[in-house]
């Protein structure tokens, strides 16, 4: 059983208390790092995914979708094209989907 920071919370919807825990339960989270910015990612599946992510496809997935740069802010970054980084950023979104679905299924 885990027993996370809303222990003691009364009046709170289950639903609230486990948006309370995830908020709260940050050291359970693996870190990431990119162009001097620190990304926590709690979900364990997901983490793992980018972990296994070559580094550009990594630095570019946790710009745009984390940092919330644009694909023209990350091209000029990392000297590649928007076009090039849009492509790489689709590419592996669907290689992080393929990831994360192949751990739900024990695979």
């Amino acid at each position: 059983m885990q027993i996370g920071v809303t222990n003691g919370m009364h009046g709170f919807s289950e639903k609230q208390l486990e948006t309370v825990d995830k908020i709260f339960d940050t050291y359970h989270a693996d870190y990431f790092y990119v162009m001097g910015y620190e990304i926590g990612i709690v979900d364990g599946d997901l983490a793992q995914a980018l972990k296994e992510l070559p580094d550009r496809q990594l630095q570019i997935v946790l710009m745009y979708y984390f940092i919330g740069w644009t694909d023209r802010e990350i091209g000029g970054i990392l000297g590649l094209a928007k076009s090039t980084v849009c492509k790489w950023r689709n590419d592996t979104v669907k290689t992080l989907r393929r990831l994360v679905e192949g751990m739900g299924h024990g695979e």
